[in-house]
């Protein structure tokens, strides 16, 4: 098990008590250490009044200004820093009865030091405690005082006999520096909430210190609160304050007159010591603190009970405690022994402090605000009561010393009682008296000021209905909740009055106007927004807040109604979360079925808003009579003539009790089976949690989606749920609008608490235009206009707390914030949840909560929903559509073509058509899965082609339910209808004639480029020019006089190109190098052979347009066909002038302008261009195409027969029928095709660069191993060349040894190599001899 946590406000108040306590030690000590210091000295009785006075003149000057400072920088700051100035100026005062204008000055900086203290004390308590704990915890705090007195009278005497009077200040300042310690460690500003029940109460932030200029902002920062302007002139003139005043002072005057003056009492006038007194004398101040206490536990008995109100509360105490104390301090003269004097003195001080839970609590109760402001104004009275009090005594005494000489003797204290003394203890006797008669005078001058003991609501519902039962139970149980809970209201009784509308706007409204005559302060409901719009003008006029969470109408607009507010989420959330369900599953069309009344018309309303920007719309609307007299025929007129329409996607809003009929019609008509789709409200949600459902009445709701609010758990939700069954008796069973219910009985109590804590009050005042309306039996002139309905108003759209329901707060528009539904799929009497809407983030199977934490995400692959159970148990998704059953069939527009009617043509002047466009058409509906009942209708006059985007246009405006045909598919008519999937690739091309290119003598060299030749030619000499090195010295035939070898270069290089070459290659890197070339110059051979014949036998065909850009710069006419989208092409889009385009009716028209050059080309679509290409050979497509589109059928937006027509069309062309149409009309064979292009063009180096890298990759190698393999040879044949040359020979001469050898025959060298080794084998041999 985990530890309870100790709360933190706990920690406050004893802090506070010990600063209190220590405060009076520090009091108390000095006024013991001074009179021993002063009586030794010698000081008269006048001058120790003045010093013991002197204190309180810093005190009464601090304690305004103290809690102006509090209010300001906080109380916490403000108590650490007074604490520590006295700390240090105790530690520093020298007690020297002589120095009296030092003791003056420090004792001045103690009493404003100390002056802070009791107003931050104030300050920091109405942060952090809650109202039903303020009496204790003020009690507490001020019983510290006491505790602190007689602690001071306990032990100071002592310390002053054995370590002197100047101990005790050292003592003193210790306890201080340790109690700063303590704050400065564990003391805080308040958080918004440290009691469970803190946030209902309405206390803490709003006291936070805060800048003059700085405005306030409630947790969620959208409603500002008023500038924190202190409101002196309400204080000062308010009759509360000036009670509190009144008994502050004359509690202060008894108090500090004993405290200061008891102990001279004792000494002189009864001759005992203090110290031999013992524990005796601290029973006074002892008795304080346990009475103290005591008071502050009965009065928060009585305000938690509700035994008495606050007023009342405060009043008993403060009267009795005053009573009683003035008896007892009118007997003290009457003893003449120290227990008589200590009884009595004792009973007094106790029941002072017994009184003063009555006033001291008052502070917070009057101003809570503002409390330390008000405790420096009273405490200052309190001070000044000081001053008069030990000043006045101290006077008295010497005076009376200067009659009689001396007040050593018992004797000379008893013969001053009926004169100093006696006129002492009367005079503080009859204040006494004087204060408790001002607190009753002031409490009835006050009556006007002081709240009522009740706060008045109402309620207007129709109980007999499912959320009316639920409400009734709920509300009942939080009102017992707020009156059991003495943290809100400030013991106030909240009564909640019940006005039962039984289905009639017009009880409704005598309800509301009784709730008017009674002060109430808010009124929940109405049940239904049509009563709403009404009462709503009520509420305006008469200025009381009108709550509801059923009439959740999108249009109560907060600008027309200000003071009507929905607790629950509008039904603009509702609609928008049907409408994203709707667009997830892909529908496009539905069917809303409506109680024809302002909440359910207007409901229906947004619905088709929220639609219609998701491309859906609702397609009908069956509207159900809202009054008693509906029918079961009724219904079923409805719902007969909502079946014959195409939709088959249902939305029910409705009463519980006409939607649950609705269903059950449905079901005996056959629109719960297959195929159908039913969405329904909260209404079926709230069915579904409060009753149970039947096995017959069950399956008229299986498969039907509907929503329900969403509520984030909690302890608390489900602590209320289990609560239910007791509450109901098991009557009904809870739903999310019972918990509405609880938290906006909440959402008033914490709003009236809140206004009442900031000092609000319920007042009513009559409506002067009201009063003047007489005659009849109407009273209207008893209702009432509550003067605080428009601060309270603020208060409830600035409430930032958490209910059962989730976090209760208002955003900017008036609307509950983070709106969320459970999305929930019924089946037979259960039911299971799919998913969530929330407007954060649309659909999604994740919760909410977590959504919140990431960042928002609406998009198509994020929405989510789990699988659902449909209509007729079937986990297939229904269609969502049918053709509708009235009798109509589709009208399918078709153009009437003249030219090109291999695509689309009428039969003989019939209303049959044919040809490609209808053959795929016909094939696809045949692919559907269900009958297309249709009719073809020719557009257009059959003497020249239609104008396609009228025939588009004429589906928009419904004259055509869909358009089939030979229709391009452009973004100008995408915009207006849906088409389907292309069913043959379109685009733009262009046509131009043919013209012949005329030969000439030089035709020969058109086959390659001058590049190419040049480059064949420079390969030719190089081949030859490597070969010839390869085999110059061992082939004969490439070697003799210089002309001969190089003419054989020559004649060897270009022989090659016709393979006539005569010398024969010996070498192998000769041969290498040769068959490659060989390789090359068969390609090269063969690529001229075949252009150059091309060239010579094939017409060239050429013309001046080669593509669009020619086309556009060229300034020639343009051709297009009638009714083709090109010219708005060719004219919008690439800004060629209209006065170029001419159209062309037929391909005739075409070839006939061609040929006459009135037009240098023809832009039209790919599939007629392919056409008359196939019949006019004479004409070419050049460039290619400029737009890519295609042909499809278009349907109306949002037509779910163009989505399954274009599923119809892939799987024709999956299976190869689409081709087998396109081959049987579209497949011509004409003239042979002489292609597209400009024929041969011709062959540049690029095409045969390849073959020339190998070549002479070829020949570089072959050359770089012929030259190795030289010098290696050219070393073996002399050696010496690689040596050190003994003749000095140079690199030239080595040259052309190198050359001259490289240029011998291989014969020759072979035998002057065998002579050379010959030669050195005798010359070796000859050395060894010698």
């Amino acid at each position: 098990m985990g530890t309870m946590k100790f709360p933190r406000r706990y920690v406050i108040v004893i802090l506070t008590f010990i600063c209190t306590c220590v405060c009076y030690v520090e009091r108390m000590g000095f006024s013991i250490a001074y009179t021993v210091t002063a009586d030794a000295a010698g000081v008269n009785q006048s001058s120790k009044g003045t010093i013991l006075s002197t204190f309180y003149y810093g005190y009464a000057c601090s304690q305004v200004p103290g809690g102006w400072a509090a209010q300001r920088i906080g109380g916490r700051r403000v108590l650490l820093l007074s604490f520590v100035l006295w700390s240090l100026t105790c530690a520093l005062i020298p007690l020297d009865p002589n120095q009296v204008t030092t003791l003056v000055i420090a004792r001045l900086l103690v009493g404003v030091a100390q002056g802070f203290i009791f107003p931050s004390i104030h300050t920091v308590l109405a942060q952090w405690v809650p109202p039903h704990e303020r009496s204790r915890s003020v009690s507490l705090t001020t019983s510290g005082m006491y505790l602190g007195a007689a602690l001071g009278m306990l032990v100071l005497p002592s310390l002053v006999k054995f370590r002197g009077p100047q101990s005790v200040f050292l003592v003193e300042a210790t306890l201080g520096a340790m109690w700063s310690l303590l704050w400065f460690t564990y003391s805080s500003d308040p958080p918004r909430s440290e009691h469970p029940k803190a946030t209902a109460a309405g206390f803490g932030e709003t006291l936070l210190p805060i800048k003059a200029t700085q405005k306030v902002k409630v947790e969620n920062g959208l409603y500002p609160v008023k500038n924190s302007k202190i409101p002196w002139k309400k204080i000062i003139l308010s009759f509360p304050v000036w009670a509190v005043v009144v008994n502050n002072f004359t509690f202060h005057y008894a108090l500090y007159v004993l405290m200061n003056w008891l102990p001279t009492y004792f000494e002189l006038g009864l001759q005992l010591s203090l110290q031999e007194m013992g524990s005796y004398k601290m029973m006074p101040y002892f008795n304080m603190f346990i009475f103290s206490n005591i008071g502050g536990v009965i009065a928060d008995h009585l305000i938690t009970r509700r035994i008495l109100s606050v007023t009342k509360t405060r009043k008993v105490l403060n009267t009795i405690g005053f009573i009683v104390a003035s008896i007892a301090l009118v007997a003290i003269p009457l003893f003449r022994t120290s227990g008589g004097v200590v009884f009595c003195s004792s009973v007094a001080l106790g029941f002072l402090a017994l009184g003063r839970a009555g006033f001291a609590v008052n502070h917070m109760d009057i101003a809570p605000r503002y409390a330390g402001i008000v405790m420096g104004v009273s405490n200052t009275a309190g001070t000044l009561a000081g001053i008069i009090g030990v000043d006045l005594t101290g006077r008295l005494l010497e005076a009376a010393k200067t009659a009689h000489s001396d007040l050593s003797s018992p004797d000379s204290w008893r013969t001053l009682k009926g004169r100093g003394v006696t006129f002492l203890f009367d005079n503080i006797m009859n204040l006494v008296w004087l204060v408790s008669l001002l607190t009753l005078v002031a409490g009835v001058l006050s009556r006007n000021y002081s709240q009522p003991d009740v706060v008045n609501i109402g309620a207007i519902f129709s109980f007999g209905t499912i959320n009316g039962r639920v409400a009734r139970i709920a509300m009942n149980a939080a009102v017992r909740d707020v009156n059991s809970n003495p943290s809100i209201l400030a013991g106030r009784k909240l009564v909640l009055s019940m006005h039962d509308s039984n289905y009639s706007g017009f009880l409704g409204i005598v309800g509301a106007l009784q709730f008017m005559e009674i002060d109430t302060v808010a009124i929940i409901g109405p049940q239904s927004s049509v009563m709403a719009h009404v009462l709503s003008h009520l509420a305006n006029e008469l200025h009381v807040p009108l709550l509801s969470f059923t009439a959740l109408d999108p249009t109560l607009s907060p600008l027309q109604y200000p003071y009507f507010i929905q607790t629950a989420p509008s039904d603009l959330y509702q609609m928008t979360a049907i409408a994203d369900m709707v667009s997830y599953y892909g529908y496009r069309e539905v069917t809303a079925i409506f109680i024809d009344d302002d909440q359910f018309r207007n409901g229906i309303t947004t619905l088709g808003d929220e639609l219609a920007k998701r491309r859906c719309k609702i397609s009908y609307k069956a509207a159900i009579s809202p009054g008693q007299s509906l029918t079961q025929e009724d219904v079923v007129n409805e719902l007969v003539r909502a079946r014959s329409m195409e939709s088959r996607v249902f939305v029910l809003n409705a009463y519980a009790q006409t939607g649950r009929l609705i269903l059950d019609v449905a079901q005996s008509l056959g629109m719960m089976e297959k195929g159908y789709v039913w969405i329904a409200t909260t209404w079926l949600s709230t069915v579904l949690d409060s009753t149970s459902i039947s096995p017959k009445n069950a399956n008229s709701i299986n498969g039907v989606l509907t929503l329900r609010p969403h509520m984030p758990d909690s302890e608390r939700k489900r602590a209320f749920a289990s609560r239910w069954h007791q509450l109901s008796n098991g009557s009904i069973g809870l739903n999310p609008y019972g918990l509405y219910a609880y938290d906006t009985v909440w959402l008033i109590a914490s709003a009236v608490n809140s206004f009442l804590y900031d000092g609000g009050s319920i007042s009513f005042s009559k409506d002067s235009r009201l009063s003047r309306i007489s005659g009849g039996g109407l009273n209207l002139g008893a209702l009432s206009i509550f003067n605080g309905g428009k601060q309270l108003l603020n208060y409830v759209l600035q409430t930032n707390m958490t209910g059962l329901t989730g976090p209760m707060q208002f955003n900017a528009e008036r609307s509950v914030i983070h709106p969320s539904y459970d999305i929930i799929n019924v089946i037979g009497s259960r039911f299971r949840q799919i998913g969530y809407w929330s407007n954060y983030s649309g659909l999604s199977i994740v919760s909410p909560e977590i959504l919140y934490g990431r960042p928002p995400n609406r998009s198509l692959s994020s929405q989510n929903l789990s699988s659902v159970v449909w209509p007729g148990d079937t986990g297939v998704q229904p269609r969502g559509w049918v053709f509708p059953n009235n009798g109509r069939w589709l009208r399918i527009g078709v153009p009437n073509r003249v030219s090109y009617q291999d695509f689309v043509s009428q039969v003989n002047v019939t209303n049959i058509v044919q040809g490609y466009c209808i053959d795929v058409f016909l094939a696809a509906t045949k692919v559907l899965p269900y009958a297309v009942p249709y009719k073809f209708i020719l557009f257009g006059d059959g003497h020249k082609n239609p104008s396609y985007s009228e025939l588009v246009n004429k589906v928009t405006s419904n004259v055509f339910d869909a358009a089939v045909g030979d229709i391009a598919i452009v973004t100008n008519r995408t915009r207006v209808v849906d088409f389907t999937q292309p069913y043959i690739e379109s685009g733009l091309v262009i046509v131009t004639p043919m013209m012949k290119v005329n030969s000439n003598a030089w035709a020969f060299l058109r086959p390659f480029t001058p590049l190419m030749w040049a480059v064949t030619a420079i390969f030719f000499l190089v081949v030859g020019v490597v070969v010839w090195i390869l085999e110059h010295r061992i082939n004969e035939e490439f070697r003799g006089p210089p002309k001969k070898q190089i003419v054989t270069i020559l004649w060897f290089s270009f022989s090659t190109m016709f393979f006539a070459h005569r010398e024969n290659t010996v070498s192998t890197l000769g041969r290498m190098v040769l068959f490659i070339w060989l390789f090359v110059v068969l390609i090269i051979n063969s690529s001229y052979t075949a252009s150059l014949t091309s060239i010579l036998t094939v017409q060239q065909l050429s013309s001046p347009i080669t593509g669009i850009e020619s086309l556009i710069m060229s300034k020639e006419p343009i051709g297009f066909q009638v009714g083709s989208f090109a010219e708005n092409y060719l004219s919008e889009e690439l800004n060629i002038a209209k006065s170029r385009l001419v159209s062309l009716g037929s391909p005739e028209a075409y070839a006939d302008a061609l040929d006459r050059g009135s037009v240098a080309a023809v832009v039209d679509e790919r599939p007629y261009v392919d056409l008359f290409l196939a019949n006019h050979c004479r004409f070419q497509m050049v460039g290619q195409e400029f737009t890519r589109s295609g042909w499809g059928f278009a349907f109306p937006r949002d037509s779910p027969l163009a989505v399954d027509m274009s599923t119809a069309i892939l799987t024709l062309s999956e299976n190869g029928e689409l081709q087998k149409i396109h081959d049987k009309w579209l497949k011509k064979r004409g003239c042979s095709s002489q292609g597209s292009s400009l024929g041969s063009d011709q062959l540049h180096l690029s095409s045969f660069w390849g073959l020339f890298l190998v070549c002479g990759v070829a020949c570089f190698l072959a050359l770089l191993v012929y030259l190795c393999l030289m010098l290696c040879r050219f070393n073996r044949h002399y050696p010496e060349a690689s040596g050190p040359s003994r003749h000095g020979s140079s690199p030239s001469v080595r040259l052309q040894r190198f050359l001259s050898f490289a240029d011998e025959k291989e014969e020759v060298s072979k035998s002057k190599l065998k002579r050379k080794r010959m030669e050195m084998l005798e010359s070796a041999n000859g050395r060894e001899l010698s």
